[in-house]
């Protein structure tokens, strides 16, 4: 049975997760990050071994997210935040689990 559970994401964990100062992925901040793995569009549950799809909102920004993440090591320290702080902007409020 899939939940919808509400998420709050924030920029300083999107900017420690693109500099790589941490290794998990903002999302997985606001989950258990020991059961539930984030890709681009689906969320895994290592448990029940479930692949759980999730919105348009968090594909979208997920995507947003590896590409910034990919591209941040020859960006400059104030756009990457202004960047992260966009990317907060269009976080899914919701995911399902």
């Amino acid at each position: 049975m899939v939940e919808i559970y509400n998420v709050k994401i924030k920029s300083d964990d999107i900017f420690r997760y693109v500099v790589r100062l941490c290794f998990y992925d903002p999302i997985e901040k606001c989950i258990d990050s020991d059961i539930y793995e984030v890709f681009d569009e689906f969320i895994y549950n290592n448990k029940t071994k479930e692949t759980i799809k999730q919105g348009e909102d968090f594909i979208s920004f997920s995507k947003q997210v590896s590409l910034l993440r990919s591209k941040a090591k020859v960006m400059k320290y104030d756009e990457i935040i202004r960047l992260c702080e966009e990317l907060e902007e269009i976080a899914p409020k919701y995911i399902q689990l």
